[in-house]
């Protein structure tokens, strides 16, 4: 059985990925699904960091995923 904690838990995860997806739209201004340089707020070196394929954007999956394997 779920229980009432479970309930509050599961929708608070669903609101910080709606949160989230909602940010990265509004960052993405040319709305193609990925941040160049230019629309990534931060420096230089965290989005080198955060680019995974080193393919010049940032895609909502390396933005999920800036906090493992590093």
């Amino acid at each position: 059985m779920i229980n009432g904690g479970e309930v509050r838990e599961g929708l608070a995860r669903r609101h910080r990925r709606e949160d989230a997806e909602h940010r990265f739209q509004k960052i993405d201004r040319d709305g193609d699904g990925r941040l160049s340089r230019d629309e990534f707020r931060g420096s230089e070196e965290r989005f080198r960091t955060l680019d995974r394929n080193n393919d010049g954007f940032l895609t909502p999956d390396e933005l999920k995923s800036r906090g493992r394997n590093q």
